[in-house]
């Protein structure tokens, strides 16, 4: 099977699989609340993983706090503020439930004159919240620009930057918001581990013993926060650019050649996704025949519990059932090879 789904999740890079396995090897009890030896040597070993991620992220100005995935890491960071103003094309931890919603235009990238009159008609204090990177398209935002606008109304910004980091050379600091989501099994490392890093109030998510920094309560995922650290410490953004962005842009290329269609192709976009419309073939249909011919790719976003649903950004983008029902996304990943992608593009072309 070929993996083409890698903003979904990344596979274990080996490095951080060692490491684990280091861990387990140990066989100690770790409990990292508890006041013994072995409870001090937990708490240091994630200490140290805290530091070891906030040292290659940000300045000191910011703290970290651990959580079991990014969708928590999000409904904590918004559950802090009342009155809250989104992007239209955010994940659905962000977008669900939200009445204050920012339009996009064709491309994705939001309309800044929107957002603007959203602030001015709400109440103070508010938080703003835009992905740096889209899950499906792969467009980035110009994050420090909206960032700046909303300081400048007195308000606060939350940005989840969990498609883009480790994606493309930035330190997030750079783009001065408030608060940050990252996650560890988008950059090869394992499943049970986000952060939030912040420098503004943040509410306690759930009642507990307190745990991380009196902000999450339950005994943390030691094992998983040591695979998250070894991911973000190995992390090479050059080779990983250098390596995706050829097969993105030969995958496009060829697409494009056979009658398909590139979305937001553009404006800047993540370097190993694409999302790609085929006018004959529905994304339904395209994604069962591929799966059967052994590729993994996905239409949209796949954090709905293995349901297959038309794409909201598409839909936040202004396109019609002509291209939302016949688009899917490939997001490659460090592993994908030029000969992969070759022989997806001669599927995609049969099927054409």
């Amino acid at each position: 099977m070929i993996y083409f789904d890698n903003n979904a999740t990344t596979m274990l890079l080996p490095e951080v699989q060692n490491k684990m396995i280091e861990f387990i090897n140990d066989n100690q009890p770790f409990n990292a609340s508890a006041i013994h030896d072995f409870g001090r040597k937990a708490k240091n070993i994630i200490e140290n993983a805290r530091s070891q991620i906030l040292s290659a992220t940000v300045n000191h100005n910011y703290k970290l706090i651990f959580v079991p995935s990014s969708t928590i890491a999000n409904n904590q960071i918004l559950n802090s503020f009342k009155n809250v103003i989104v992007g239209a094309s955010e994940h659905s931890s962000i977008l669900k439930n939200q009445q204050n919603i920012i339009k996009i235009d064709k491309n994705g990238l939001i309309d800044e004159e929107h957002l603007i009159d959203l602030i001015k008609n709400i109440e103070k204090p508010f938080l703003v919240s835009i992905a740096h990177a889209n899950n499906e398209t792969g467009v980035i935002q110009d994050i420090a620009k909206l960032t700046n606008l909303v300081h400048q109304y007195g308000g606060l910004f939350h940005s989840d930057v969990v498609q883009s980091f480790g994606k493309i050379i930035i330190k997030i600091e750079q783009l001065n918001a408030d608060y940050y989501t990252i996650a560890s099994h988008k950059i090869g490392g394992p499943i049970g581990s986000a952060a939030i890093i912040y420098k503004n109030k943040l509410e306690p998510f759930l009642n507990g013993g307190g745990q991380e920094l009196g902000l999450f309560s339950g005994t943390e995922n030691i094992l998983a926060i040591v695979g998250f650290a070894e991911a973000v410490c190995i992390l090479n953004i050059e080779k990983y650019t250098n390596h995706v962005l050829p097969l993105r842009n030969f995958i496009e290329t060829e697409i494009e050649k056979n009658s398909g269609m590139v979305i937001a192709k553009n404006v800047l976009r993540l370097p190993n996704t694409v999302m790609i419309v085929n006018p004959n073939i529905s994304n339904k249909s395209q994604l069962i025949s591929l799966d059967i011919q052994g590729f993994a790719v996905s239409i949209g976003s796949a954090c709905s519990s293995g349901t297959v649903k038309e794409s909201a950004t598409l839909n936040a983008m202004g396109y019609e059932k002509n291209i939302t029902d016949f688009a899917i996304r490939i997001s490659l990943g460090i592993q994908n090879t030029k000969y992969e992608s070759e022989i997806f593009v001669k599927a995609w072309i049969n099927k054409n």
